[in-house]
């Protein structure tokens, strides 16, 4: 039988049975993995940070394009719009001279058709009264049953 020298060996439990984890569980070794953890959340963080606020920027400077893109559309469509609405302007008040005019040469004519139409009638009128009168200068005894005003 073999002599112990340190007294009575007792079986090995938990992290004594694997020893080459031994060495990490002490107190440096969850010290350094404290800090190796508290490093590794604060890269992270600021590389997410780093990450958002360049994309922010990002963001920022294509809504400041699209704003200015727009506002060139919008200025265009103004400007074309102002142009196409001037020129339809313009165009009405050609066909509305041009109605005029046309009404105008209608209103002539129809004020001189009914020129000579009511001249024809006062001719007429004014050529019997003066056959009447003459008639009566030449009979004295010529008696008028109507009387003929004008």
């Amino acid at each position: 039988m073999a002599v112990r020298e340190h007294g009575p060996t007792r079986r090995k439990t938990g992290f004594q049975q694997t020893r080459f984890l031994s060495p990490y569980f002490t107190w440096n070794g969850l010290f350094l993995l404290g800090v190796v953890a508290v490093l590794y959340f604060w890269v992270t963080l600021r590389l997410k940070g780093a990450i958002e606020s360049e994309y922010k920027q990002k963001q920022q400077e294509l809504e400041r394009q699209n704003a200015e893109k727009l506002e060139a559309y919008r200025n265009s469509l103004n400007h074309r719009s102002e142009i196409a609405l001037a020129k339809l302007t313009a165009d009405l008040e050609l066909k509305a001279s041009e109605r005029n005019i046309k009404l105008k040469s209608i209103f002539v004519k129809q004020a001189d058709t009914v020129v000579t139409f009511y001249q024809r009638p006062v001719c007429l009128y004014e050529r019997i009264h003066t056959l009447i009168w003459l008639e009566i200068q030449r009979s004295s005894n010529f008696k008028c049953r109507y009387r003929l005003d004008i």
